[in-house]
């Protein structure tokens, strides 16, 4: 077991107000060697320890750090001096202390209530935590995983790393860590927004919530697709024009991708159980209308979607086309639709061969009607896959 006399030197010699050339000069030895045993370099000799616990007024036990009070009342010590030199922005002894921790933690698992305030002291850095001072809380965490099993004192610790990462790294933290935990990417940036007090980023982030929230309700919390629609416009307070029953008025808005699905699904629908095969042209033509302008979008070329009415009246979608690599293991041109804003970012695509096989798997009885045949014929052409498989 590693022994810790050394911290426990220095912090008795600084708790007595006494330098190192002070106590070297009461031991008989040189001030270089009182600073190797502080360091870890060396351990004083065994018969200095009598000498060195007469001169402190403590325990040979206490100075060996064998006591479990002792551990504790440094560990508080230390973590005081963290807090103190994290307030006044003293960055250079923050890393210092840092260091001591992560080389000393060990000695402190035990206490992992105690370690809490280790980033608790940190949380004030907000967003001022310069380059270096992140880069060693990077390594204390990754020594804290290691020495602290317990979820949640990990949980907070990982929290805390959340707030004060910098903007560059945030992304790649989260994504990285997240997922070790029973969190969403969105709740936890909602707390680094609010504690951070950036406002405009945390209801953005509540944004992409409802939205997230609205396309997991409308496309896949049941099968009544028709029902969801509707639930859709009269959220939306609009009133489909006849011509129109998916996309309302024929044009483009952030929730496109679900009006695609709804209205095949519900043309389907139409075809297989209600046998409708004129209501069920109305939706899958005006479905396909939707994609077809979509794939309009030159390569190169974004335009950004919005909501055109008050439900979530600042978020966007930005919409690109292009060749991507699609799940058949081919390039496929499609459609890549961006949700960013802040530090949040998210991407969806939009592949035809999606809609040329819904249309193939459940329109079969109906391809002899002209109509049915056009409109297979509309997505195939919308498909374009890369000459060679990657």
């Amino acid at each position: 077991m590693k022994l810790n006399i050394g911290y426990n030197i220095r912090t008795l010699r600084r708790a007595a107000d006494m330098t190192q050339d002070e106590l070297a000069e009461k031991l008989g030895v040189t001030f270089q060697t009182v600073s190797r045993w502080e360091n870890g370099g060396s351990y004083p000799d065994i018969e200095l320890l009598p000498v060195l616990a007469d001169i402190f007024g403590v325990t040979t036990d206490h100075l060996l750090g064998n006591d479990v009070e002792v551990r504790r009342e440094q560990l508080k010590d230390l973590t005081n001096r963290l807090e103190q030199a994290v307030k006044e922005r003293r960055n250079d002894t923050v890393i210092e202390l840092l260091r001591e921790f992560r080389r000393d933690l060990r000695r402190y698992a035990e206490f992992s209530y105690e370690l809490q305030y280790i980033w608790e002291a940190l949380k004030e850095y907000r967003m001022d935590a310069p380059p270096e001072v992140l880069e060693e809380v990077r390594q204390l965490w990754d020594e804290f995983k290691i020495q602290i099993p317990d979820s949640n004192k990990q949980s907070y610790a990982l929290l805390v790393l959340a707030w004060i990462e910098d903007d560059d790294h945030i992304r790649d933290f989260l994504r990285k860590h997240m997922v070790l935990f029973n969190w969403t990417i969105e709740d936890v940036l909602i707390q680094r927004y609010i504690l951070r007090d950036e406002m405009e980023k945390r209801q953005y982030i509540q944004q992409v919530q409802l939205y997230t929230l609205l396309d997991k309700l409308l496309m896949h919390a049941s099968n009544h697709h028709e029902a969801n629609l509707a639930y859709l416009h009269a959220l939306l307070d609009m009133e489909p024009l006849p011509e129109y029953p998916v996309s309302a008025d024929g044009t483009l808005d952030i929730w496109v991708n679900i009006r695609m699905w709804l209205g095949m699904q519900i043309a389907r629908r139409y075809v297989l159980w209600k046998k409708d095969i004129d209501r069920a042209f109305e939706y899958g033509n005006d479905a396909v209308s939707l994609l077809e302008k979509l794939m309009a979008i030159p390569d190169g070329e974004t335009i950004t979607l919005r909501s055109r009415t008050w439900i979530l009246p600042e978020f966007t979608i930005e919409v690109s086309c292009g060749m991507h690599r699609w799940t058949g293991g081919r390039n496929q041109r499609g459609v890549k639709m961006n949700y960013s804003g802040g530090l949040y970012d998210r991407s969806d695509f939009v592949w035809p061969t999606t809609y040329l096989d819904v249309f193939r798997d459940h329109f079969a009885t109906v391809r002899d009607d002209p109509r049915y045949a056009e409109l297979e014929k509309r997505i195939q052409a919308l498909v374009v896959l890369s000459p060679e498989t990657e």
